[in-house]
């Protein structure tokens, strides 16, 4: 028997498993790729301040102490860097937008990352000087994809990632053990980002589907400044990574031609002529309903969880949810019951 089965083949599932793993438990994953997986797209970016409105990340302070040492022992295990330190700039686009901003520079939960800066300072993209710029300092960016590929290579060579579509009716949940073909497990764990919408276990919950796209150009080299504007600009290595409003509209499983142009017209605006356009992708994020993160067991059985509705904050959020995870399997500790599943049934979400 093993500890735990995780369904799920993106970067939720897979940090899940490597850490469980870490700690000594036995582990398989059964998931396979899917049209729309916006794990290996994605920016990885963390960010301290967002939105329109310029509000602090909700729990950023705890978040931040542990994510830093939660990549680093990654780091650790594989001899390679997953953790980058940058700045962000932040175009202001209007005089309301800069008295927002000047306004947060006198709070001191956000003058510590925030602060006025020049556009003449910056060689790295081509900034209109007719603009007021913010500076958010310090960001991070989690290298998503090549952190994934140094699991899978692991997984693999451990012989518990299976490479497969999970089959929810050949699941048998009975009391003191799962089953599922020739596996039996203690506790399932469903990381399935939108795709949990199919999952007869927790179709009840309200995950929405966000779809965004990125285009990649080349010749970022060794740039440690993030443009934020209409799309932001991350570097990331040898690339720029160029994208993305996220919408609730358009929910169509492909490229769309005008986000392409929209996004390449605004990297030409700002880099320079020797960048070139490589490739465009799309991806779904997992949004909730409160915007929270939805963690926890079956309302009804004790051993199937959830790991879940991270949105475009995955990469700053999963440590924590993940340590959170650990606690409750290790030293039994509750969940917090504003990310529990069971939060939904109390507002009269109907489960099965």
């Amino acid at each position: 028997m093993i500890d735990f089965l995780i369904v799920g083949y993106g970067q939720s599932s897979y940090l899940l498993a490597i850490k469980l793993l870490s700690r000594g438990y036995k582990v398989n994953i059964v998931g396979n790729s899917k049209a729309g997986e916006a794990s290996r797209i994605s920016s990885g970016l963390i960010n301290p301040v967002t939105g329109r409105r310029f509000v602090k990340t909700w729990k950023y302070d705890e978040l931040i102490s542990i994510l830093i040492p939660f990549y680093k022992e990654l780091e650790e295990r594989y001899n390679t860097q997953f953790l980058f330190e940058y700045s962000l700039l932040l175009q202001l686009e209007s005089i309301e937008q800069e008295n927002d901003w000047n306004l947060r520079l006198t709070d001191p939960e956000y003058n510590k990352f925030c602060s006025i800066y020049s556009p003449r300072l910056i060689k790295e993209f081509l900034l209109d000087d007719s603009k007021s710029y913010g500076l958010i300092d310090p960001v991070y960016r989690v290298a998503v994809s090549e952190l994934m590929s140094c699991i899978e290579l692991e997984l693999q060579k451990q012989h518990c990632l299976l490479n497969e579509e999970f089959i929810y009716n050949e699941l048998i949940v009975e009391k003191e053990e799962l089953i599922y073909r020739n596996l039996k497990a203690k506790f399932i764990v469903f990381c399935e980002g939108v795709f949990v919408q199919n999952n007869p276990y927790f179709s009840y919950l309200p995950i929405f589907k966000l779809k965004g796209e990125r285009t990649l150009f080349s010749g970022a080299m060794s740039s440690n400044k993030i443009l934020s504007a209409k799309y932001s600009i991350v570097p990331q290595n040898d690339k720029y990574w160029i994208g993305s409003n996220y919408s609730l509209d358009d929910l169509t499983e492909e490229i769309t031609e005008v986000e392409g142009l929209n996004q390449s017209n605004f990297a030409y605006q700002y880099l320079t002529p020797e960048s070139k356009r490589l490739n465009q992708e799309f991806g779904f994020r997992p949004s909730s309903r409160d915007r929270r993160p939805i963690i926890g067991s079956h309302p009804n059985f004790h051993n199937i969880y959830l790991l879940n509705g991270l949105g475009t904050k995955a990469s700053s959020l999963l440590p924590y949810c993940i340590n959170l995870l650990e606690r409750h399997f290790t030293q039994s500790e509750d969940i917090p019951a504003e990310l529990s599943p069971k939060r939904f049934v109390k507002k009269g979400y109907k489960f099965n």
